[in-house]
């Protein structure tokens, strides 16, 4: 994200430049284009870095294991069989309770990044007319 952003910004700078009709002047409208667009790309990098934190998926509890040991060798093998599906069901639940919070990190990331250059586009667009 932090690469488009910069390739983007050097590109709108780069239209400001080339074009007879803008003078590069900050007005409040250019200025305020600008500042949400920057407000904009620091959120989708935040948003970035927080979907790809290191996050704990969780594993089965021992005690479940053990239980599930000791029931296969005294007791019912169907209960012990049980026993170990519940464990890891628990895991790969919570392994997906923590895939959608980063699915939604990632989500706000590109939406928050689409919306600072659509406001770039629109600064471009204004400089250009």
């Amino acid at each position: 994200m932090v690469t488009s952003a910069g390739g983007l910004v050097s590109l709108a700078t780069a239209f400001a430049a080339l074009s007879p009709h803008a003078a590069l002047t900050a007005t409040p409208f250019r200025a305020g284009l600008i500042i949400a667009s920057l407000i904009c790309f620091v959120a989708a990098i935040m948003a970035g870095i927080a979907a790809n934190a290191p996050m704990r998926y969780g594993e089965p509890k021992l005690d479940d294991i053990a239980k599930g040991i000791e029931d296969f060798w005294t007791g019912s093998r169907s209960e012990a069989a049980q026993q170990n599906a519940r464990a890891w069901l628990a895991t790969i639940n919570r392994a997906r309770d923590m895939n959608l919070i980063k699915s939604r990190w990632v989500i706000a990331a590109l939406a928050l990044e689409g919306s600072a250059f659509a406001l770039l586009a629109l600064m471009a667009a204004v400089l250009l007319l």
